[in-house]
């Protein structure tokens, strides 16, 4: 039950970051990954020499797996995941992250050739379904959104669907090589290779270098902080414990309840508004999730 109890932590500390990062806005999306990065690397590291780690001998394959996975799954996705907070609200992303289960599964059909099965067709069907439901709104709500608010929604969703695909294929990338060392030195390694990226992008460009203003103390602190802590810093030592130490489809269905916690910590702490069509968005997407990862014929 460890991997399990690790999984369900890592879905209810992100939730709590994502509510974090939400009114952590007065910053870019680039530089808010750039803050938690770094800031999760920086304690990541403190934590491993602590713990007197030394990094394990693995191959290279397993070296350039973490590192691919860590760009993909942390500079990437996050970015896109950042840009889809902003434009969608915590309560409606946590409806597009529906799809991160299917990716796993498809990316396992396509890599590891698993099979596809009718489960995960209806499954991945009634997630997109879901998603469709946040990114197309009612005949009501058109007639009284503001000018341009449409098209804000479906890059929102478009921005979080590549993101739940990045850091699916990140999953299953490195999945082989979590086997050999610690939680704390796979997450280590995976943060260094994702903030290492993410400063080689910034550095060179002038307008870049402006987002590392983000480090200078300053009053979004008092949540970004924090944020980065339990999103970073918490969230992936469990999150990777939870693929470590239990099967990935119970580890990603595991993980899927962080829609539940974030959609009642949007409620209530941004007092969003849960309507019956976000109900009904938020039913097709976790029943969706299940029928992928418990899928019994897989």
């Amino acid at each position: 039950m460890t991997g399990e109890a690790l999984a369900l932590g890592s879905a209810l500390a992100w939730s709590v970051a994502i509510i974090l990062f939400r009114r952590s806005e007065a910053v870019s999306p680039l530089a808010l990954n750039l803050f938690k990065n770094v800031t999760a690397t920086l304690l990541l590291a403190a934590t491993f020499l602590l713990m007197g780690g030394t990094f394990s001998e693995r191959s290279w394959s397993d070296w350039l797996r973490l590192i691919v996975s860590g760009v993909l799954g942390i500079t990437f996705a996050d970015v896109l995941f950042f840009h889809a907070l902003r434009r969608l609200g915590p309560a409606r992303l946590a409806v597009v992250e529906c799809a991160y289960a299917p990716f796993i599964v498809a990316l396992s059909v396509l890599f590891l050739d698993e099979s596809m099965t009718p489960a995960f067709v209806v499954g991945a069907s009634l997630v997109v379904g879901g998603m469709l439901t946040v990114a197309l709104p009612s005949r009501r709500h058109r007639a009284v959104e503001p000018e341009g608010q449409r098209a804000k929604t479906l890059v929102g969703v478009l921005c979080g669907a590549v993101a739940m695909a990045a850091m699916g294929g990140a999953v299953v990338l490195a999945k082989p090589a979590f086997a050999n060392g610690s939680v704390i030195e796979v997450t280590l390694i995976r943060l260094i290779a994702g903030s290492l990226a993410l400063l080689l992008f910034v550095l060179p460009v002038a307008e870049r270098r402006a987002e590392l203003n983000v480090f200078r103390p300053q009053r979004v602190w008092f949540t970004l902080a924090p944020a980065a802590f339990i999103g970073s810093y918490l969230s992936s030592v469990l999150w990777i414990g939870g693929f470590k130490y239990a099967e990935a489809s119970v580890a990603a269905v595991l993980n899927q309840t962080t829609t539940v916690f974030t959609l009642l910590l949007a409620r209530l702490f941004l007092a969003e508004a849960f309507t019956r069509r976000s109900l009904l968005a938020v039913a097709l997407g976790i029943i969706g999730t299940l029928l992928v990862a418990l899928d019994p014929s897989r």
